[in-house]
């Protein structure tokens, strides 16, 4: 009944006052729903792991090493970068492509650079990974999990470069746990 009084019922003539006034909080908080839907956020700003905080990987790295370290700190996929250009990804996917192929070993000196099979993006099956520029949202990148899903996909990583190429500087990186945590 309020709802029906407080868009229906026009207070514009005369001495007559509103049975309903929203408070000033309340007003604030529409304000900010507005703004997010109207100049909604950036995924670089509000998800990302941006920059040096980005646990890459380098062509001369010891696979071991690599492993470890994402073991401690909880990452599945770490970027394969050159001249800060993303050109593969190494995750679990590497190793197992390596070692299913002719029934290789680890061996504690193995490179990155060995994987090479297993790092390149182009050859990843069961995941996904694309790329988009700074200018991206939150809900831009939140939509093109949802998409590879429906699909019947998985989309491991969102990288953002600066000009939302493959060919661009990283700047950050998406995965399905940042998101999930907006």
């Amino acid at each position: 009944d309020i709802r029906n009084i407080l868009v229906h019922e026009t207070y514009l003539e005369g001495d007559i006052n509103p049975i309903v006034l929203p408070s000033d909080k309340l007003i604030e908080r529409y304000r900010a729903m507005y703004e997010r839907i109207t100049r909604p956020p950036l995924a670089l700003d509000e998800v990302a792991v941006k920059g040096e905080e980005i646990f890459s990987v380098s062509m001369d790295d010891h696979v071991l090493w690599a492993m470890k370290r994402m073991i401690q700190r909880g990452y599945s996929h770490a970027p394969l970068l050159e001249d800060k250009r993303v050109v593969g990804v190494f995750s679990e996917y590497s190793i197992f492509a390596y070692l299913a192929h002719e029934g290789r070993s680890l061996d504690p000196d193995l490179r990155i650079r060995t994987l090479q099979d297993g790092l390149e993006l182009s050859r990843y099956k069961p995941e996904r990974y694309r790329f988009t520029g700074p200018e991206a949202s939150v809900y831009d990148v939140e939509s093109m999990f949802s998409q590879t899903l429906q699909s019947g996909g998985r989309l491991a990583v969102v990288f953002i470069t600066a000009d939302g190429t493959k060919a661009g500087r990283l700047l950050g990186m998406v995965t399905a746990f940042n998101i999930a945590g907006y």
